[in-house]
């Protein structure tokens, strides 16, 4: 008997993407699926829209519940699967039809507790960018986990991955055996990233297909491009909990390093997001200036090897290491 599939899909405020997610699914080539909605007190359409879905095909479930945000409604959807592997898909994105059938080949052929693969950056109805991985499967074991994959796939220079819970295939055993959750973005930015740091520690073989299935859309509603006066403490306390459980789990320095690259990441997405915001000038520049003089963002910067970086970001980290908050201001805007 083949292995049966879930696919969890938190919903929140996503009616104008939700069908085209749906659809993307029960078109999949591999039909042995179960595919959980987990409506998270959306306010909108989406949950007669669920409703609606659970009654077309019969291997979907809709559970509703309070508004507790996305790693929880993750969590609900751990708690309600019984399939032998598990994805995590956002409800705004969609996945080409051959992802599943070709992540379970692999899984068959390498017996992988997790199988990763590339994704597309898409918007208006077109691909923007491909992000694949490697040139041939990969595969990593053993202390190759975390000794290789983990500090590359963190940096994402020589392995173009993204380390987000929707670019991967999770056994279900690996996850029960674990007692393993996500944490709630409420308590910590990038909330994915950091749960997947501890799950690695506790996998034998993880899989990395050569090729892009996953559909990653620009959302133009979503909460995270808007820019809050918070953002970059927030980011700096992502750094300082996801350093503080390296050391807690005794990773080599490598991955506590390479913990700079995600960081340095979602600082410059925030940096954006100051600069298209509709603050006075003179704000962005002490927003700007706050940040440049802030002891965690001095710490993780330090750790950025420019050997493996841009031009163009070179000249950005360059002026950021100088202070000059007018001069990363100005760059950013140029970048547009």
């Amino acid at each position: 008997m083949s292995k049966k599939v879930t696919i969890v899909l938190p919903i929140y405020n996503v009616e104008k993407y939700l069908n085209r997610c749906i659809k993307s699914i029960l078109n999949q080539t591999y039909s042995n699926l179960e595919v959980i909605l987990v409506d998270d007190g959306s306010p909108d359409g989406c949950p007669r829209l669920c409703d609606e879905w659970s009654k077309k095909d019969k291997r979907i479930k809709v559970v509703h519940k309070k508004n507790a945000g996305l790693g929880m409604a993750r969590n609900t959807g751990i708690d309600t699967a019984t399939g032998d592997f598990i994805c995590f898909f956002d409800s705004d994105d969609f996945i080409d039809s051959h992802t599943i059938q070709e992540a379970i080949e692999v899984v068959e052929k390498t017996k992988a507790e997790i199988v990763s693969f590339g994704y597309y950056d898409y918007s208006d109805g077109a691909i923007i960018e491909t992000h694949i991985p490697c040139e041939n499967i990969l595969l990593y074991s053993g202390d190759k986990i975390i000794d290789e994959f983990l500090p590359e796939a963190l940096k994402r220079k020589k392995l173009n991955f993204n380390m987000s819970a929707w670019t991967s295939m999770y056994s279900m055993q690996l996850i029960k055996d674990n007692k393993w959750k996500f944490a709630s973005e409420r308590d910590i930015i990038s909330e994915d990233v950091f749960s997947l740091l501890e799950l690695y520690r506790y996998v034998d073989s993880i899989a990395v297909m050569p090729k892009a299935y996953y559909y990653y859309c620009n959302n133009e509603v979503s909460l995270t491009r808007v820019f809050r006066e918070d953002r970059f403490s927030l980011i700096g306390k992502f750094y300082i909990e996801s350093v503080s459980l390296i050391e807690k789990n005794k990773y080599p320095v490598s991955v506590k390093r390479a913990m700079a690259y995600p960081y340095l990441a979602n600082i410059i997405g925030a940096m954006k997001l100051l600069n298209e915001s509709n603050l006075l000038t003179e704000e962005k520049r002490y927003q700007m200036k706050l940040l440049l003089n802030d002891a965690v963002f001095k710490l993780a910067l330090s750790d950025i090897d420019l050997r493996y970086e841009s031009f163009s970001r070179r000249i950005l980290i360059f002026m950021m290491k100088l202070k000059l908050a007018s001069g990363c201001l100005f760059l950013l805007a140029m970048k547009k």
